[in-house]
């Protein structure tokens, strides 16, 4: 099942970076809840369910012209968990202003659907947390 966990997760990074949200609300649980990081404070610190979600999207896509989320690794922890630890490229929308910075995001799985996942500010703060190493 892991693989196919990986797979599933690999899958929500495409539908983001081609902006299909309904593709991607399509592989969450109507209860899914996203921890954020906190990163951008203008951001509820939990989104809950697909509306929750949503409302995340859209606050988030209006302050963007671009976004990119590159994935630079997957972690299988086991237990339906995949961290991922991401790159997000990104252009402020009116600003015109880049911004690069890694991310790492932790999946909860039951039964191939995704019902939770945790923004962390940065990588080493996810391996912090989660107890592993760099």
């Amino acid at each position: 099942m892991s693989q196919e966990n990986v797979e599933r997760i690999r899958a929500v990074y495409d539908r983001w970076n081609r902006e299909d949200l309904m593709g991607l609300l399509g592989l969450f649980a109507p209860t899914i809840a996203f921890r954020t990081s906190g990163v951008f404070p203008s951001h509820d610190p939990v989104y809950r369910g697909h509306d929750g979600f949503r409302k995340f999207w859209e606050t988030f896509h209006e302050a963007w012209e671009r976004i990119d989320m590159e994935v630079k690794h997957f972690d299988d922890l086991g237990d339906e968990r995949v961290l991922t630890r991401v790159t997000f490229d990104g252009v402020g929308r009116g600003s015109g202003v880049p911004v690069r910075r890694k991310f790492a995001f932790l999946y909860a799985l039951e039964a191939g659907v995704v019902v939770e996942i945790h923004a962390y500010a940065n990588q080493a703060e996810a391996l912090e947390a989660l107890g592993l190493p760099e």
